[in-house]
């Protein structure tokens, strides 16, 4: 399943082959009480947990997951413990790569959830203005409630007769103690917020020492050079016929390195279609481990490194991109599909890969 996949650096594909499924049974409202009796939010619950290696399940089925989850009747704390949905739910919403979206629908069913434990059984939501008024008005104390009734009969007239106002004859232009209010607030006024509060924050994304940190990265990136090698299979071992100046990628999370040793070797494939912007296929020939190469450009370097590791037979194990000819190979980023990156990915100058692909391609017996 996908828990071994991800434990073998392989991708975990199978739950979003079912993932069609799932959705048809679960949005079955009649079903819906025989869904929770039948332990079938244990199943949710371990599809939204983490990975093996604590990456996060795919896009697609965390935010289906939570959308289904609105329309579910509100669950029982029992429920929600014995499965483990609220842990899940609750590390959804307080993971830093979780989406803004996804975040706002976590919220929601943690605050519905969560109620019930807080003997907040009220969903102000479907009282009208009339009910929030009373009820609010029942919960004021005694005290208060008496001065209520009792300023709100005369009240007006006091104002008018008490203290006179600009204008009138006795008025003295002068400053005033200030006096507490003696009102008591019970119309709740219409919130025109969206999404939940989060206080004051300090925004240093555009301070000069992190400007001056992504400069400093941005150089040092440039000289940073990896080496792609070709290895020939001896009768004594493997050896090295060919290195090249090679670029890493950053896609914002720990892309695993392409190292070629005598364990870890492969044939390498021009993919169809060959900018692997597409989900892509190979011919095999008994590798253990394939390695797609593929140029640059058409899309980016995370959808190309993603398609190519949903290849078809058989997934390949890394993305060689070769950049135009006449043109040095440069750090690689990418954000679309840079969650769902697990592969490695290199990429080498237009002339390493022609000299690679002629020279010790897979159909000539190399690797």
């Amino acid at each position: 399943d996908d828990r071994h996949s991800n434990m073998e650096r392989r991708p975990a594909l199978q739950k979003r082959k079912m993932l069609p499924y799932v959705k048809a049974m679960l949005i079955k409202h009649d079903l819906m009480e025989a869904v929770i009796d039948n332990g079938m939010m244990n199943v949710i619950s371990e599809w939204l947990a983490p990975l093996p290696d604590k990456s996060l399940p795919a896009l697609e089925i965390r935010t289906d997951l939570l959308k289904i989850l609105q329309d579910f009747n509100r669950l029982e704390p029992g429920t929600l413990k014995q499965s483990g949905l609220g842990r899940a739910v609750m590390l959804l919403y307080k993971h830093p790569r979780e989406t803004k979206e996804n975040k706002a629908l976590a919220a929601r069913l943690i605050s519905d959830w969560a109620r019930p434990i807080f003997q907040l059984d009220t969903d102000f939501r479907s009282m009208t203005k009339d009910e929030r008024v009373q009820r609010d008005y029942a919960q004021l104390s005694e005290a208060k409630r008496r001065r209520l009734d009792a300023g709100s009969e005369n009240s007006d007239a006091e104002k008018e007769i008490s203290e006179p106002r600009p204008g009138d004859k006795g008025f003295i232009m002068r400053a005033r103690v200030p006096r507490p209010s003696q009102k008591d607030y019970v119309v709740r006024p219409k919130s025109n917020v969206e999404g939940q509060f989060r206080g004051a924050t300090k925004n240093r994304s555009n301070s000069r020492l992190d400007r001056t940190q992504r400069e400093f990265k941005e150089r040092t990136k440039q000289q940073r050079m990896q080496q792609a090698v070709a290895w020939e299979p001896r009768p004594g071992g493997f050896q090295a016929i060919l290195q090249c100046d090679a670029t890493g990628a950053d896609f914002g999370g720990e892309i695993p390195m392409l190292s070629f040793s005598a364990n870890e070797t492969g044939c390498a494939y021009f993919t169809t279609p060959e900018d692997s912007c597409e989900d892509t296929f190979n011919n095999r020939t008994g590798c253990i481990n394939y390695y797609a190469v593929v140029p640059r450009g058409n899309c980016s370097f995370s959808e190309k490194a993603y398609h190519a590791q949903r290849g078809y037979p058989d997934p390949y194990s890394a993305l060689i991109v070769f950049n135009d000819d006449g043109h040095s190979p440069v750090p690689m980023a990418g954000s679309k599909y840079a969650d769902r990156v697990v592969i490695p990915v290199v990429m080498v100058s237009h002339a390493c890969m022609t000299n690679m692909m002629d020279r010790f391609s897979a159909e000539k017996g190399l690797v």
